[in-house]
């Protein structure tokens, strides 16, 4: 049955994705996406075809293939050798239950992702934001990730990192804002590096003298803007524990 399931699906994918390359045009719902799958964390982008519902294009750094049916996105991905099914939908802010506005101002999308892989089969959980913003530049696509939501290779924020490290796909990335904020002490100072991970190395772009209160408050985030244009797989925000990283976030622009 699951063999059957997996062949009738990438049948149908086959055919939608052949017609796909051909012509494709506008995607009605945003087709960048900020997702987390399992605890993955990346990128999932694809061109859409009006006229099959067909789409293709890369998540996580890996070729997908699918269709867009209203609403329901459904892709085909092999991964290592395993095929993986994600079925998932697109939470429109315009559309509410009842007709009512939904209660968030930005799309949403989120779902299951069935694997197969040998006589072992699961099914996860998945979900993603749109990945593209307007601002004075034009429509950008960007990568937002934070301790808080437990998307840095630590898994947490506090207490008493000396690092906090962002990884993903390796792809061009035109700039990135790195948001953080040391503690430990009352006005706590120390010397924070902003690295990326290039060329499989880590390479300091930019060092910030940061102090860990304001006044009376014990918190004192600091943004930095980096300039890249290169491919990274990678960011982290260090000090070596000397006042240690309590809160970060970072935003990647990809263009």
């Amino acid at each position: 049955m699951r063999k059957a399931m997996v062949l009738m699906v990438s049948g149908i994918i086959y055919c939608l994705a052949s017609a796909n390359s051909v012509f494709a045009q506008q995607s009605p719902y945003p087709t960048k996406w900020n997702i987390n799958s399992n605890g993955y964390v990346g990128l999932l982008s694809y061109n859409y075809n009006p006229q099959t519902k067909g789409v293709n294009g890369t998540l996580l750094g890996t070729p997908v293939e699918g269709f867009l049916v209203g609403r329901h996105l459904m892709l085909h991905r092999t991964q290592q050798g395993d095929t993986q099914l994600y079925d998932g939908w697109i939470m429109d802010p315009k559309l509410g239950a009842h007709g009512q506005p939904y209660y968030n101002t930005a799309y949403f999308i989120a779902g299951t992702v069935s694997q197969f892989k040998g006589n072992i089969d699961g099914v996860y959980p998945w979900y993603g934001t749109a990945a593209e913003v307007s601002g004075v530049g034009g429509t950008q696509q960007v990568l937002r990730l934070s301790c808080r939501n437990k998307e840095n290779v630590e898994k947490e924020c506090c207490c008493f990192k000396g690092t906090h490290t962002y990884r993903f796909p390796d792809q061009f990335v035109r700039a990135f804002d790195a948001t953080f904020d040391t503690g430990k002490r009352f006005n706590c100072k120390s010397n924070v590096a902003i690295e990326v991970y290039r060329a499989n190395r880590w390479e300091a772009l930019k060092t910030v003298a940061a102090v860990s209160s304001s006044g009376n408050s014990e918190i004192n985030p600091i943004t930095v803007s980096v300039s890249v244009n290169s491919n990274i797989s990678g960011i982290r925000i260090l000090d070596n524990c000397v006042c240690c990283i309590d809160d970060s976030s970072v935003v990647i622009y990809f263009k």
